[in-house]
């Protein structure tokens, strides 16, 4: 307990937070007693403009976005830069032969009465090196059902507050994260093996966010609404 007798806690679960409080005192003489009170707290954490902007405003609205702009996939480091930054200095080129099966990808946002549903168009993934290790399979490959059966079928998105140092202390181009994370029901996820991610920066037609992969580096992917072919890049050559 700070000396002020208040103390400050930020809640990540969105709806009722159960959990018991211990207060103890010291007497004159040594003497202790104590008293456990059994609390709950209610997080009603929204971002309505987040999802206006993922999905739509209007129930039956619904936004596809790919993966296959210049960056779409970077990795980062797990601190900052001195000036607070937090960015990805290996970026992935667009259209690259040995991810195939990420462009051939489309992820769906769709707005429904009960809010927010996902559903990627395509049954494999591109499995990066970090997450291959764990899930047992080659790395830097696409893999099916077969292997991460839960990339299939429509998830439930919420919305909650972002709890990592980035999101809470960083910037991106100048520009503090938006504070809030997505998270997928079920195993869903956007190509990789995780089903959270914070919300570097949304616009009505691009997504950027950050995930945390399991050797401490972190995943930065950038998607869009416009997905364009591989021609419109080769005729910048």
């Amino acid at each position: 307990m700070a000396p002020s007798g208040k103390i400050q806690h930020r809640y990540t679960k969105v709806g009722t937070n159960k959990f018991t409080a211990v207060v103890s005192a010291v007497g004159t003489g040594g003497s202790m007693s104590s008293v456990s009170l059994e609390l709950e707290v209610y997080s009603s954490f929204s971002d309505a403009e987040a999802e206006n902007l993922l999905a739509g405003k209007n129930v039956g609205d619904s936004k596809t976005y790919a993966a296959n702009v210049a960056g779409y996939a970077g990795l980062g480091p797990q601190e900052s830069g001195d000036n607070g930054e937090y960015g990805y200095p290996a970026q992935a080129a667009p259209f690259d032969s040995t991810r195939t099966c990420m462009f051939e990808n489309s992820f769906i946002f769709t707005r429904t009465a009960n809010g927010i549903t996902y559903q990627q168009t395509a049954d494999h993934v591109f499995v990066p090196g970090a997450y291959a290790s764990v899930l047992g399979v080659a790395k830097d490959q696409c893999h099916g059902t077969d292997v991460v059966p839960t990339i299939t079928g429509v998830k439930q998105v919420s919305f909650v507050p972002s709890t990592s140092k980035a999101a809470t202390q960083g910037k991106y181009n100048n520009k503090a994260y938006r504070g809030t994370a997505i998270e997928l029901s079920n195993g869903g996820m956007f190509g990789v093996g995780a089903s959270a991610y914070d919300i570097i920066s949304l616009t009505d037609t691009q997504l950027i966010v950050r995930v945390m992969q399991p050797n401490s580096q972190y995943a930065y992917h950038i998607f869009t609404t416009t997905k364009p072919s591989e021609n419109s890049f080769a005729n910048l050559v």
